[in-house]
């Protein structure tokens, strides 16, 4: 039997799987897997885990059935296995107990990482899935998350390669699609992988691009019929003169990327200026085409227009529905050299509420990408290839039903007005400056807003 194993240990290959949920890791696994003709093994194949209500009982849960996987994993190398293990391994003592009596120059370890808002956002989706098999280990992340984000912490596996644990580790960031090694991989194998995830990961953009652009377009269809006075900020006098330029010659082009229903550049078409509208919304151009002079069904990040063309060009209120340095690029692309871009929306009023900012955002707004600051807007402009010229700073009382938030929100685990709540008595302590409260079925914020005047270099 000692034989067997010396023989099996120095020829069976395994590849492990670590990262944390919502980083992609199983989606990556089950396709390496298929294409590389290895085994499969999930740690859900040795058992499923318990909705345990915290982090800790959470990891003492996994524990438990990585002990069962090493076993598993030791039986299918005895019949000549190559393998992918599909598991969290957040920690070192976790791995360890697959990696144990494993040759490590057939073992390598890919760490998938991801921002936290793709983690969030894609436990999001696996939450409200009933045919997901982890969907309570997911409400539970979500949960702990939500009140002490320690379930969002791993240690680096790069830890085993420093042991001598293993032959390379492979860390690859779903959320920018970049693939780091570390260790020395066997040649072969390295190019193969990196080719396969490159291509996964392609796939995978494609993918949820289509779906994240038709729930857009579904949502803001929706809204339509009663767009222009549902929320404060659409018609509010301060904002849409802030993106009216007195000075500019006639019969300008301008571009309003993200129209909507035309609110925002509605002016320039009224004193003779040529303006264009897109939006990925059918029903949202419909009425824009009644303010503007042309309107276009497009996408804001591919816009269908030439080079150097348009004087001015706004964009409201959309640059957290979109990665935001492409559009700022096509945007820039479709301006002249000297022409003006408008930038317009709700900002955090400082990187101290960003994180609490992100996460309200994320459960009762789930298809906003991210949350910025006017700071984060402005490098942003500039590495787009803009110089800032001005910022005007606004802000405003919002208020928005329990019934709206709800019908528009993620699902929350303990309901939406329990987390409403918990929000509230937070950032009555914490952020006072943004005067959250949530009150008979009513929350009620300060809403602080920027526009940002920038020329194109």
């Amino acid at each position: 039997m000692k034989k067997n194993n010396a023989q099996y240990e120095a020829n069976n290959k395994l590849i492990l799987f670590c990262g944390l949920p919502g980083t992609l890791k199983t989606f990556l696994s089950v396709k390496l897997s298929g294409k590389l003709g290895y085994a499969y093994l999930p740690t859900r194949a040795v058992g499923e885990i318990k909705s345990a209500g915290n982090a800790a009982l959470l990891q003492q849960s996994r524990i438990a059935r990585y002990k069962k996987l090493a076993e598993v994993v030791d039986a299918a190398f005895s019949l000549g296995a190559n393998i992918v293990v599909d598991g969290g391994f957040a920690t070192s003592p976790a791995r360890r107990i697959v990696l144990k009596n494993k040759q490590p120059g057939n073992v390598i370890i890919i760490h998938c990482t991801a921002s936290a808002i793709n983690k969030i956002q894609r436990l999001q989706v696996r939450a409200a899935d009933i045919s997901d098999y982890e969907k309570e280990s997911a409400k539970d992340i979500l949960h702990t998350v939500q009140h002490t984000k320690a379930a969002m912490v791993e240690e680096d596996p790069v830890a085993e390669l420093s042991q001598g644990n293993v032959s390379a580790v492979l860390k690859v960031d779903t959320s920018k699609s970049t693939l780091q090694w570390k260790g020395k991989p066997d040649k072969k194998l390295k190019t193969t992988i990196s080719n396969f995830i490159t291509l996964f990961l392609q796939d995978y953009e494609r993918m949820t691009t289509a779906d994240h652009a038709q729930e857009l377009t579904t949502h803001f269809d929706d809204l339509a019929a009663t767009y222009d006075g549902s929320t404060e900020w659409r018609s509010d006098d301060k904002i849409l003169q802030s993106l009216q330029l007195k000075n500019i010659k006639k019969k300008s082009r301008v571009l309003d990327i993200g129209a909507g229903t035309g609110l925002a550049s509605e002016w320039y078409a009224k004193k003779g200026h040529d303006v264009v509208g897109i939006d990925i919304s059918p029903q949202m151009l419909q009425k824009a085409s009644e303010r503007l002079t042309f309107v276009l069904l497009a996408n804001a990040t591919q816009l269908p227009f030439i080079n150097n063309y348009f004087d001015v060009a706004i964009v409201r209120q959309c640059l957290h529905y979109v990665e935001p340095l492409r559009l700022l690029k096509e945007a820039g692309r479709t301006i002249k050299k000297g022409g003006l871009l408008a930038v317009s929306g709700a900002v955090c009023p400082d990187e101290k509420t960003k994180n609490f900012w992100r996460e309200f955002k994320n459960a009762t707004q789930p298809l906003r990408l991210e949350v910025f600051t006017a700071a984060d807007i402005e490098v942003l402009l500039k590495t787009a290839g803009f110089t800032v010229t001005k910022k005007i700073e606004h802000s405003i009382t919002r208020k928005e039903t329990l019934r709206s938030i709800e019908k528009r929100s993620a699902p929350i685990a303990g309901g939406t007005s329990s987390f409403l709540k918990n929000m509230h008595q937070l950032t009555t302590t914490l952020f006072p400056k943004l005067g959250f409260e949530f009150k008979n079925e009513v929350l009620t914020y300060k809403q602080y807003w920027v526009t940002i005047w920038a020329e194109k270099r």
